[in-house]
């Protein structure tokens, strides 16, 4: 890879940071070096902020943390009332949401219990909680996402998913040139992506264990 696809002054300090032997080509090894230790450091950040998110959703100290704990906190990170929250959760009323906070609600609860790791006992302990926040870093909350991936593309329903599909997410409406650059170059480097990473035996064809894989391996 030419190292000076690494373009404008945030890039080029990436670059010095890739390009360990200095020669202005990125092998694939430097290249998967230099994964490696973003992702090290994502996952070192991830921990870091994990610590503080459980102990503000663990009021009760007790190491575990309730979908009902973790719901109350969350509302009222989003403008509702904590004490009323509590108040009907307790009593088991129905909460009046809007429809996209709905939505929202029922994909983080499916996420929930995803991390709720087996003799489930609908409770997440840190490290659980971990997997919910950062599911890249636990493999059945990989599977999960995976599966998610294939059943929001797979348009013909063989839980395979070919290029066309892979980069048929909606970019939104181009409404000028700049706009259409960047939907371009969106689908340019997904159909890279799909080629080069993902597609392991280049038959054109992303099955869910390819897709599993390449997402472990970064």
């Amino acid at each position: 890879m030419d190292a000076s696809c690494f373009c404008g002054p945030s890039g080029a300090k990436k670059r010095y940071m890739v390009d360990m032997n200095k020669d202005k080509q990125i092998s694939a090894q430097e290249m998967q070096r230099w994964i490696m230790e973003k992702t090290e450091e994502h996952f070192q950040e991830a921990v870091k902020e994990n610590k503080l998110h459980f102990r503000a959703v663990d009021p009760d100290g007790d190491g575990h943390v309730s979908w009902d704990e973790y719901k109350i906190k969350f509302l009222a990170s989003k403008g509702f009332n904590e004490k009323e929250v509590a108040e009907k959760v307790k009593n088991n009323e129905e909460l009046k949401v809007d429809e996209e906070t709905q939505e929202v609600l029922e994909n983080l609860k499916d996420r929930w219990f995803q991390a709720d790791n087996p003799p489930a006992d609908h409770l997440l302990n840190d490290e659980e909680f971990l997997s919910f926040l950062h599911p890249e870093h636990s493999r059945g909350m990989l599977q999960f996402m995976v599966k998610e991936i294939i059943r929001d593309l797979d348009q013909d329903g063989d839980k395979m998913l070919t290029l066309s599909e892979f980069i048929s997410l909606p970019m939104g409406t181009v409404e000028n040139k700049q706009a259409q650059d960047i939907d371009d170059e969106w689908v340019r480097d997904r159909k890279k992506e799909f080629e080069e990473v993902i597609d392991a035996n280049h038959d054109g064809i992303v099955t869910m264990e390819e897709l599993e894989a390449s997402n472990r391996s970064i």
